[in-house]
Order: structure tokens, then sequence, then C-alpha cells
């Protein structure tokens, strides 16, 4: 699966969602909700099962796309919305989150011609800009029992250099745990001395 993963497609999903006729896809816009339609779309064309969760009072959608296995659950998440339009600026947000959806998508792709295993739930969130709305609608109505999931990973700002704020690492790939992104970067500088 991993050799059918392509630098070229990533990138051009990147470029799709941070083109200047999105906006930025802020939280809330017409904008996010044309991406959640597009992403479901592309969940489909990948092989998943595909369905739409409303996040109350956001009119916007969760895009969850399902490759049915075993009953243990792996959760691959990234949040498709960002800050849209501040003060007439426009934000397109090719890190935040363009990048994390691009690697969703990519791994939906993937899998899709090749899964065996753990149930795969590939979830595209919305309104994570404020407040994180999006993973709070999927934790209290989620598709699968939450105990069933053994793995949650969250693809947020890929490929961004997090460890720049402590004076970098050459060769040195970051991943930030459920603790905060200071402690865990603080952790990281401490453990590679």
């Amino acid at each position: 699966a991993l050799a059918t993963l392509s630098a070229e497609r990533l990138l051009a999903d990147v470029r799709w969602l941070s083109a200047d006729d999105l906006h930025g896809r802020g939280s809330y816009s017409e904008d996010a909700r044309r991406v959640a339609g597009l992403l479901a779309e592309r969940f489909a064309e990948a092989g998943l099962t595909v369905s739409r969760q409303a996040i109350v009072g956001a009119g916007q959608d969760n895009v969850i796309g399902v490759l049915p296995g075993s009953d243990e659950v792996v959760l691959l998440v990234a949040h498709y919305d960002h800050l849209g339009q501040v003060d007439g600026q426009t934000f397109p947000g090719a890190d935040d989150n363009a990048s994390g959806v691009a690697v969703l998508l990519a791994l939906a792709r993937a899998l899709g011609q090749t899964h065996r295993g753990r149930t795969v739930v590939f979830l595209a969130t919305g309104a994570e800009e404020d407040k994180l709305r999006g993973s709070l609608a999927y934790v209290q109505d989620p598709p699968f029992a939450l105990d069933r999931t053994r793995a949650l990973i969250n693809f947020d700002m890929v490929g961004r250099d997090f460890l720049e704020s402590a004076g970098g690492w050459e060769n040195t790939v970051a991943a930030v745990g459920a603790e905060s992104s200071a402690r865990a970067i603080g952790n990281a500088v401490a453990h590679n001395r």
C-alpha cells in the first residue's frame, strides 16, 4: 500500500485544499461545507463506506469513511476547516490543515486497495478551529464503541517543524502525543541530548 503513495498526489491535494477559490475553508463557511462534500466523494472513490455526521449547531459535518475489518478499530483523523478570511485577509491553511487531509486521502486510497486487519475509520472533522467541535461530535456519537479503538492518529500540520521552537534538530521526526505541544517538545529535546 505504501508503494502507491505519491508526493505529486499529496502536493496536488494540498494545492486543491488551499486554493484561492476555497477562501481558507473557514469554520462554518460554505467553502468548508463544499470541501466536506468533495471529501465524501474521494473517500467513496477510494472504496470506503462513507457517512456524514452532523456537528450540532455548526452547520457542518464530519465525513467518516470506513474500511471494515476486525472488531478492533484504528481511527485516522484530520480536520478540513481552517481560519478562512479574517479582516479581509485569506488564510489558505496549506499546513493547517490541508497537509493533514492530503495524508488522510493518500492513506484512504492506499489502504482501500490492500486493506486487511482491523477496521480503519477515516475521520475528516469540521469545526475544529472552534473548540474542536467536530471531534466532540464524533466522541459523543461514534459509529463504533470507543472501547474498540486501539489507536488514534491525528494528522495536523504534517511537515511543520515543531522543533523549530526548541532550536531545531536535523533529521528528526517529531510526534506529539496526548500532552501539550510545549511539554512534548521539551521532552523530545531532553531525550535527544
